[in-house]
């Protein structure tokens, strides 16, 4: 009974009421400029992001990872966490514009020449406004994929349409993506992907010194087809203005350095590794809720070498 009440509430409220809030934003584009729509949807959820449960899981994983920060030092990291969180959603609906803008710095334009001519994977995670990923491929007219997980609201899917429409083939999370990451190396196309999510599957590897699941299909596929794996960072410099930076693994080094590790298992970590180090640098500009570790609901952590 309880859960078909709650089917009934979200079908009800939460779903129109978050349609309806997402819709709002995206319409802000046509009213207002950038800068004002980022700041004013970073006010209100920084307004709104501590009183929800996603703050105390935020919180947790700060101090898991974390621990020798000082209460106020972890309160400060997750307010401009929220800030940065409502920016970004406050920006969603001004990609293009965004990717355009000259005040956006890019470094790194050699990688970019690479995978424009041999394909790869583009890898970067939940940091600054990673929707900005994409800002080097249009400036180009780059093709490129993207895996994404789709809305559980269906009366705000059609927002997500926006990002989706700027890439060239779009792949759903599971088996889906599994073919697209097969097709993008054997075809040497561009993918984006973001690998700092937990996953249910992928390989265990070190992550802030814990062990977290983390895809490795796509190391596979470079591997296998010979195409290059790139890191992208982005981060936030002031207001919305971004830095793009773009590195090209040396993955033979990695696995030369490593001749007894698992070569999918060497380069996992080495990206692993690099990922912390820009959380560490820019904290609250990392998207703490996630259930990044198996702490983090409430589980065994798993044993790493």
């Amino acid at each position: 009974m309880i859960a078909f009440l709650a089917l009934w509430v979200r079908r009800l409220i939460v779903w129109p009421l978050g349609a309806l809030l997402i819709h709002m934003v995206m319409g802000l584009r046509f009213i207002i400029p950038v800068r004002w729509s980022s700041a004013m949807i970073g006010g209100l959820i920084r307004l709104i992001g501590p009183w929800t449960p996603w703050h105390r899981r935020a919180r947790n994983n700060l101090r898991l990872v974390m621990p020798e920060l000082s209460p106020s030092e972890e309160r400060d990291i997750l307010m401009k966490m929220w800030w940065n969180i409502g920016r970004n959603a406050g920006e969603f609906a001004y990609l293009e514009h965004l990717a355009g803008q000259s005040s956006n710095h890019l470094i790194g334009d050699e990688a970019l020449d690479d995978i424009a001519k041999t394909g790869g994977f583009i890898i970067s995670g939940h940091l600054g406004n990673w929707e900005m990923c994409c800002i080097p491929f249009i400036r180009r007219d780059l093709p490129f994929s993207i895996i994404y997980r789709p809305l559980n609201n269906p009366l705000a899917k059609n927002a997500l349409n926006k990002r989706l429409e700027l890439a060239d083939k779009t792949y759903t999370k599971g088996r889906e993506s599994a073919r697209g990451i097969i097709e993008t190396a054997r075809r040497k196309h561009i993918m984006i992907i973001l690998v700092d999510q937990k996953l249910r599957e992928g390989m265990v590897v070190p992550f802030f010194g814990k062990g977290v699941t983390t895809p490795v299909s796509y190391i596979k596929a470079a591997l296998h087809h010979h195409v290059p794996l790139i890191m992208m960072r982005i981060q936030r410099m002031r207001g919305c203005q971004f830095s793009v930076s773009l590195e090209k693994l040396d993955c033979e080094a990695i696995i030369a350095k490593h001749p007894n590790a698992d070569p999918v298992l060497a380069i996992a970590t080495v990206i692993n590794q690099n990922l912390e180090n820009w959380i560490r640098e820019t904290p609250e500009q990392w998207f703490w809720p996630h259930r990044r570790w198996p702490e983090s609901k409430g589980e065994a952590p798993y044993d790493i070498e």
